[in-house]
């Protein structure tokens, strides 16, 4: 049975400067871990002297990120770290409200469908309905696809201005993922008018060869971007017809989850959403 070496309250650690990211270091492969690991495997994975690896973990117990079992001398990563949000906190709510939903768009259309929140630009996959391939290498909890090379991220650069696209992206070209990748600026904002009057964004073999993503955006009254409803599936079993019927669905199971549940409000004020251009 894993237990803290001491039972005294968790206190926060004295973490300054470089001990800090070398800290996060050791709680990122703690976190990542599916079995118990030992001192020497964390210091060999952070590329640590085991000293600095051993001082560390020692910070992370006492401020109740980590788990020592006394038997094996090993560590895992605490439910502090693990399951860091309350049940009820406002992402949770959300999380649980949005799952038979998720799965009902995953029964009828047959592909795997995601939930996307948007905090600050950063993009954060909050859950996930796995459809009859699985795109599981695709996907993290944070999301670092590009932004003009993918569903999540077209949705992103679909509400924002001009100028504020053109301050994420830079000038162009655009960094070309695959030959289908726009990376013209002026296509690109040609797209996005297009996904803005369907209500719907396509990625079509942008990110991926073999990959279509399409989304549909969950926006707060007055069109503030909240999250978003993300789909992907193999490229070869959607015709154009396909996408344009997928799109649709998507739009409407967005369109209904945003105006039915409570719990899009509390998450739309707490990430600021802000007000989306053509969209309320």
């Amino acid at each position: 049975m894993s237990t803290r070496t001491s039972a005294r309250r968790p206190r926060a650690a004295a973490f300054t400067g470089g001990s800090l990211r070398r800290g996060l270091r050791v709680l990122d492969v703690l976190v990542d871990a599916t079995s118990l690991r030992s001192a020497a495997e964390i210091a060999r994975a952070c590329e640590l002297e085991p000293s600095t690896a051993f001082r560390l973990l020692t910070a992370l117990i006492e401020a109740g990120y980590v788990l020592k079992d006394r038997e094996s001398k090993r560590y895992f990563a605490s439910p502090k770290a693990l399951i860091a949000l309350p049940l009820y906190h406002p992402l949770n709510v959300f999380r649980r409200d949005a799952e038979r939903m998720l799965q009902g768009l995953r029964d009828e259309l047959g592909e795997t469908i995601g939930l996307v929140v948007y905090m600050l630009g950063e993009r954060a996959l909050l859950d996930l309905a796995q459809g009859r391939e699985s795109w599981g290498p695709y996907y993290q909890t944070w999301l670092t696809s590009p932004l003009h090379g993918s569903a999540s991220g077209k949705l992103l650069l679909m509400t924002l201005s001009r100028e504020q696209r053109a301050r994420l992206l830079g000038r162009g070209p655009y960094e070309a993922h695959t030959p289908h990748t726009l990376t013209d600026p002026a296509a690109l904002e040609a797209e996005l008018e297009r996904s803005r009057m369907r209500g719907y964004v396509v990625a079509r073999d942008d990110a991926y060869v073999g990959l279509t993503a399409l989304g549909a955006p969950v926006l707060m009254v007055g069109g503030g971007l909240v999250a978003g409803l993300v789909l992907a599936g193999r490229t070869a079993d959607f015709p154009k017809e396909r996408v344009a019927q997928t799109g649709l669905a998507l739009k409407r199971a967005a369109d209904l989850f945003a105006n039915n549940t409570p719990s899009v409000k509390p998450v739309g004020r707490m990430i600021g959403a802000q007000a989306s251009r053509g969209l309320g």
